[in-house]
């Protein structure tokens, strides 16, 4: 997969990746990027990029390269010069394809989901895809990212006007009319549930704006929402294409965590694959003992795998899913069972102990 990085010349070098669409050719899709961990080599990373290579309308990624570790697409200063470029670039785009308000969705985690909520509730883009954003930006970075907070600030001890600004402008996009349909991905599980994301469902009830909000509390913490989201933003946009969402090959490794069955009984072991809801694709395994390649399974059309063995060990089954459409392909492991035969009465005794998911 090449991807081609160009700049946008305008008061500020606005940096983006595109990929043009052939079918959908009537949506462009937004993507904000999250911040990279903060020992991360690269400072600076465009999101969803491999998430959505298959999602067939205009696709523009945004790389947020200001201040240390990037500006929520804002600004140093409190500016807001970030921002004015960022959606003159967005407009550029709509221009040049002929795209309008309404058919503009803007993406995003985290970080991200903060732009995009803000963004697409500020210029009245059409829809908004978010995972749990950070509503409270100012609150944030002075606790969470001090280093952006000065760059943002302009200084390392920003006053209550300052803060109070930045904390509300993602609210106060909700004291005017809503055209944006809206698109929220959270869990209780998260620690920054109460502080960013209950208030701001708790001020959309009390405008009477809807949205569609998923609580999905298999999300453990805030980490886990990127490896949640990308489902998420490519259910969400099926669903606006008029696509099945079932029926289609989705490929998110998420997706495939818990849809296995896998065991070792009589010298065998015993693995299973449920995904009836993908079409057309195959299957492939190696199976793994003591975290070494003990034999592989090349691509077949069955999910199923009965493979014997004799040695002790553990074992576990790296299984891979690949389109038989486009040749995309993913693949997980499962968790590993210990498996010890020993001899008792001239006979071969199993000793089995399941590990678990």
């Amino acid at each position: 997969m090449q991807i081609i990085e160009h700049t946008y010349k305008s008061n500020l070098p606005i940096k983006y990746v595109f990929s043009e669409g052939k079918a959908n050719k009537d949506y462009l899709v937004v993507v904000f990027s999250a911040f990279s961990p903060e020992k991360a080599d690269i400072k600076y990373s465009y999101n969803y990029i491999r998430s959505l290579q298959h999602i067939d309308c205009h696709r523009l990624y945004i790389l947020d390269n200001f201040g240390p570790r990037g500006c929520y697409y804002l600004g140093a200063n409190m500016d807001f010069e970030v921002e004015t470029c960022v959606n003159s670039l967005i407009s550029f785009f709509t221009r040049k394809y002929m795209i309008s308000q309404n058919n503009v969705i803007t993406a995003g985690s985290s970080k991200g989901g903060s732009a995009a909520l803000y963004f697409g509730l500020k210029y009245h883009y059409g829809h908004i895809i978010a995972g749990a954003p950070q509503t409270k930006i100012a609150d944030y970075v002075l606790n969470s990212a001090k280093d952006t907070a000065a760059y943002i600030f302009g200084e390392c001890h920003p006053s209550r006007e300052s803060i109070q600004k930045l904390d509300s402008i993602i609210f106060e996009q909700l004291d005017k009319e809503i055209v944006s349909e809206l698109h929220l991905l959270s869990s209780e599980n998260d620690s920054q549930f109460n502080v960013h994301i209950k208030p701001f469902l708790d001020l959309l009830d009390q405008k009477g704006i809807k949205g569609h909000v998923q609580i999905n509390n298999e999300i453990k913490n805030h980490s886990q929402i990127a490896k949640h989201f990308p489902y998420f933003l490519q259910k969400v946009l099926y669903q606006l294409f008029g696509i099945d969402f079932e029926k289609s090959v989705i490929f998110c490794r998420d997706h495939l965590q818990k849809t296995y069955y896998y065991s070792i009984a009589n010298n065998h072991i015993c693995f299973k694959l449920d995904c009836h809801q993908l079409q057309e694709v195959e299957y492939a395994f190696y199976i793994i003992l003591d975290n070494q390649v003990l034999e592989k399974v090349m691509y077949q059309d069955d999910p199923e795998l009965v493979f014997p063995i004799t040695r002790h060990g553990s074992y576990r089954i790296h299984y891979f899913v690949r389109s038989k459409q486009n040749g995309e392909k993913i693949s997980n492991k499962t968790h590993e069972i210990e498996f010890t035969p020993t001899l008792v009465n001239s006979g071969l005794k199993l000793i089995e102990r399941e590990g678990s998911i």
